[in-house]
């Protein structure tokens, strides 16, 4: 991707791009599986190329802004927020059933690691009829049909609406080629005001760099955080413990950010979103319970 003098933006080499992140977050999965670092040795990961390329994007370049989202802004009206587990037949659950405790997380999770108790809640709309996070959490838990299976809302303790969040998903409700043509309309407003100032006064006045510099961020932004969801965030369906390294890497990479958490998509659920907290008081349970047989119609991608 390249922004053109002209203000213009070029796509070209995307692919080479795609190939480029494919391959280095291959080889930072197979330097920690090989022991080369541990996932929470955040300053020799930095020595690879992934996280190296994704801490310049983030510091250096002062795009982090972009990606932050505040707890507030994922406990609005307009989103249900939900935790399920499975059920044994004559259950009865209460808030506590939906609580992380370490004795029960026998295995890894996809950012955090067997043992610790990170609050994993998926986030979906609240429409009349749309049951897509009650259908999403069913199926990050992989519930079966004719499995008896609980789920739970969650509200946030007020203390922490304004603990911040890193959103890996501000790319994935649009194409590349809707983002492209909004960003070339973003450019092109920003060179019609500079040839109308030049026509104008008869001095050549150059383009805002401040508003340049502010369009070029989103750009560069969507184009990473594209790239993150389809290259990296795909369905595991086995060797988690090997899989999920470098996101439990990447998770405390961010931690050290002073993000408290991260909201991701749902690869098993496209029109959700799942957010990890890494503290488990941040969210706390609040009104009925709903127990349930799982349909086929539940099983469903909306």
């Amino acid at each position: 991707m390249n922004i053109e003098k002209d203000g213009y933006l070029n796509f070209d080499g995307r692919e080479k791009t795609e190939e480029t992140i494919r391959a280095t977050w291959s080889e930072f999965r197979e330097a920690l599986s090989t022991n080369k670092f541990k996932y929470n040795d955040i300053e020799g990961a930095l020595n690879y190329t992934f996280l190296h390329q994704l801490d310049d994007f983030f510091e250096k370049n002062n795009c982090k802004k972009l990606f932050t989202k505040e707890l507030r802004d994922v406990f609005i009206k307009k989103n249900e927020v939900l935790r399920g587990t499975k059920l044994k037949i004559d259950e009865t659950p209460d808030y506590e059933r939906f609580l992380p405790k370490s004795e029960y997380i026998e295995k890894d999770n996809r950012f955090s690691p067997k043992g610790v108790e990170w609050l994993y809640l998926v986030v979906g709309k609240t429409e009349k009829g749309n049951d897509n996070a009650k259908n999403c959490t069913i199926k990050e838990c992989k519930a079966e049909i004719g499995q008896r299976f609980g789920v739970c809302h969650f509200q946030m303790d007020d203390k922490f609406r304004k603990s911040k969040l890193v959103d890996l998903t501000i790319a994935c409700d649009c194409s590349w080629e809707e983002w492209e043509e909004k960003l070339k309309k973003e450019f092109e407003k920003i060179a019609r005001k500079s040839k109308k100032l030049t026509y104008e006064i008869g001095v050549k006045i150059p383009a805002s760099k401040e508003k340049v510099e502010m369009v070029t961020k989103k750009c560069y932004s969507f184009f990473y955080a594209k790239l993150l969801s389809q290259e990296i965030f795909l369905p595991v369906d086995s060797d988690k413990e090997y899989m999920y390294l470098p996101f439990q890497c990447l998770a405390l990479y961010f931690k050290q950010l002073g993000y408290d958490g991260i909201i991701y998509s749902s690869v098993v659920y496209p029109t959700a979103k799942n957010v990890v907290l890494f503290d488990k008081l941040m969210a706390k349970p609040y009104g009925n319970i709903e127990a349930f047989i799982v349909d086929d119609e539940m099983m469903v991608n909306n």
